[in-house]
């Protein structure tokens, strides 16, 4: 989970964080104290499979899986 823009996305007023997915619980812990009510899963499949409403999907994968910058 990305906080880098998962906080700046969250900020829009017609915007409403539903659910999120983080293999690691422990970085969810803090998501969950500032959007009560948000769905955590383990499995981004899952969260796909669960979530059949959503407006738009927001993939931010962990930093060990981008290219670095030269």
């Amino acid at each position: 989970m990305a906080w880098a823009g998962l906080t700046p996305t969250c900020r829009g007023p017609t915007v409403k964080l539903v659910a999120v997915a983080d293999c690691d619980l422990n970085r969810t812990a803090e998501a969950q104290k500032r959007f009560p009510g948000m769905k955590v899963y383990r499995d981004w499949r899952e969260l796909l499979d669960k979530e059949k409403n959503l407006d738009t999907v927001n993939v931010s994968p962990p930093t060990t899986c981008t290219p670095r910058s030269p």
